[in-house]
């Protein structure tokens, strides 16, 4: 079967989107990231040069991998800088073992030349074993070197109805006006992290396009100050 390797398109979303339905993450609990009503890649919400890469089985047209590289502002050492991200990696398990990966690093290595940044970030899900296997235990000769820099945890949280007042904070919906006010509070908290995203004011209005806007965002403010924030 013969297998192309390209940029998507427009045209490529139901494909992509059938991909990831069908394509769970290995694990002891297997989870499957989907993109519905229409493909959104991780660099589009947070990033910047997004570009994903897809795989085509050139006979039956579907697409049967897909791959994103995208460029980002985060917290380096306490300074913003420009780092790349990789993710969305996905393949059919019907084609695999045909050298989808390295011609993907193939494919990512050429605009890293174009657009060059320090380092890419990756994540993998802890019981990925045949990903951590092929990217970083045992690396094929030509893919890039991938190097463990941290261990996250994702938590789900069962949340109460209660007062909006909790422990001496008040907890209301941003407005428009209130950005710029959230995105100072995220770049002044969020320098003592390691790769922190940079935040600014135009980058969380961008997000309104996506599904999340300002009234998504909840400011916990203490003797008028702001103290905390999330979105949901």
């Amino acid at each position: 079967m013969e297998v192309s390797i390209q940029p998507a398109t427009p045209a490529d979303d139901a494909g992509i989107r059938s991909l990831l339905r069908r394509q769970s993450m290995p694990g002891r609990i297997q989870l499957a990231f989907e993109r519905e009503p229409r493909f959104v890649s991780e660099g589009e919400l947070t990033g910047e040069a997004s570009l994903t890469f897809i795989a085509r089985d050139e006979v039956s047209g579907q697409v049967v991998g897909i791959a994103s590289r995208s460029v980002r502002r985060a917290f380096v050492n306490g300074i913003p800088r420009r780092i790349g991200y990789l993710g969305q990696l996905r393949i059919d398990s019907h084609y695999r073992g045909r050298w989808l990966v390295s011609r993907g690093f193939e494919q990512i290595r050429k605009f890293q030349a174009q657009d060059p940044v320090s380092f890419h970030l990756a994540s993998i899900v802890e019981d990925n074993e045949e990903a951590m296997g092929i990217l970083v235990d045992h690396p094929r000769r030509r893919f890039p070197r991938f190097s463990k820099v941290a261990h996250l945890q994702t938590l789900a949280v069962v949340v109460p109805r209660r007062s909006s007042k909790v422990q001496g904070c008040e907890v209301r919906q941003a407005t428009s006006d209130q950005l710029g006010a959230v995105a100072t509070f995220l770049q002044t908290n969020g320098s003592g992290h390691q790769f922190f995203p940079y935040w600014t004011a135009d980058g969380l209005r961008r997000l309104e396009s996506f599904g999340l806007g300002a009234r998504d965002i909840f400011m916990a403010t203490r003797n008028g100050h702001l103290a905390g924030v999330m979105a949901l």
